[in-house]
């Protein structure tokens, strides 16, 4: 597990670049556009990816297609929100953490897709900035005061 401060995606994509081509790698992101966002990014640089979100932001057949995709080599990434690596069970070699998850139970469901293959080694990367916990910190307020109500 590593922990690196205070990257934009750009240079995550730069830094993880010749892991990224390798394939079977997932990236977490807090949002669907940020996952969006992110694949236009790597496509950019010549490294095959597909999004998977949600329920409500795709359908059934587009996470489907997306996941077969990565899943025969054709995308070497997928990038995601939280719902993402439901139902896959292949193993994956690198899963990068863009931002702080929500809480620890998160981080672990988000690392557990590591080493599902006996005699596997994967590697697992966070990346966060102060914004990310302030941006938690606004979210557990805003469901606090939502509570009370």
């Amino acid at each position: 597990m590593q922990v690196r401060y205070g990257k934009s995606t750009d240079d995550i994509i730069e830094e993880q670049k010749v892991e990224l081509e390798k394939g079977k790698c997932f990236v977490y992101v807090d949002t669907v556009d940020n996952a969006k966002t992110l694949v236009k990014k790597l496509t950019a640089q010549q490294i095959p990816a597909e999004f998977v979100v949600g329920v409500k932001d795709m359908t059934s057949l587009q996470r489907k297609e997306a996941i077969q995709k990565w899943e025969s080599g054709n995308a070497k990434v997928l990038v995601g929100t939280d719902a993402m690596g439901v139902g896959i069970n292949q193993d994956v070699r690198l899963v990068l953490v863009v931002g702080v998850p929500q809480d620890l139970e998160s981080f672990w469901q988000k690392v557990g897709r590591l080493d599902r293959v006996p005699g596997t080694q994967g590697v697992a990367v966070l990346y966060w900035c102060l914004g990310d916990l302030q941006s938690i910190g606004y979210k557990t307020q805003h469901a606090m005061h939502e509570e009370k109500e």
